[in-house]
């Protein structure tokens, strides 16, 4: 019983040892950071918003899109803060 507890322990992160497939490196709140490093393969993207409504791009007609519809925008960044 005490050889199987030994054999198959959960990885502690902060060990000094990065035991993969559980720790991996980190990156913002996930990952071990501190046994594997930080997660390095990242690239920096920047969004510029503008109103679609105001902007009129190429000179469409809006006034007949139904507005009242609930628009549903997703996404999936990554920040510093998280």
């Amino acid at each position: 019983n005490t050889l199987l507890a030994r054999v198959f322990t959960d990885p502690v992160c902060g060990d000094g040892l990065c035991e993969s497939p559980m720790e991996y490196a980190g990156f913002g709140r996930f990952g071990c950071q501190i046994d594997c490093g930080r997660y390095t393969n990242t690239t920096m993207v920047n969004f510029r918003f503008a109103d679609l409504l105001s902007s009129k791009p190429g000179g469409w007609d809006l006034s007949g899109v139904n507005f009242q519809s609930r628009l549903d925008f997703t996404y999936n960044v990554w920040s510093e803060a998280m």
